[in-house]
């Protein structure tokens, strides 16, 4: 099980308000293309109860219960995300898909139809 880290403790983030969308996730420091730079523990939930924060794989529905849940949505992402939801210790990782530069916001596509190439959804 990987460790999960406290937000001020977190080598690579930071939160911050986000220019008209409330909070959002920014670098710390320079994120390298390829790196796994967050994981948050998840709790499955039954879709028809979650509205907002919400994600998705293996028919499962749940939200991240760390920083996470606070990534921004954007069609330019920077970053995707992949589940493990299987065994007693699901979790929800994080993995930038382009070098991020110290300052710069975490986004994802909250569209799931855009991720990078060879991505397994």
């Amino acid at each position: 099980m990987t460790d999960v880290t406290l937000l001020d403790q977190h080598v690579y983030l930071k939160v911050k308000l986000s220019k008209g969308k409330g909070r959002g996730v920014f670098a710390r420091k320079d994120i390298a293309k390829g790196t796994v730079f967050l994981v948050d523990p998840i709790v499955l939930v039954p879709k028809d109860e979650m509205s907002n924060y919400i994600f998705e794989s293996e028919n499962k529905t749940f939200i991240a219960m760390g920083i996470g849940s606070l990534i921004n949505h954007s069609a330019q992402q920077n970053c995707f995300w992949i589940a493990n939801v299987k065994g007693k210790s699901p979790t929800i990782s994080f993995k930038t898909d382009k070098k991020v530069k110290a300052g710069e916001e975490l986004l994802h596509d909250y569209l799931w139809d855009t991720y990078p190439e060879g991505f397994d959804y």
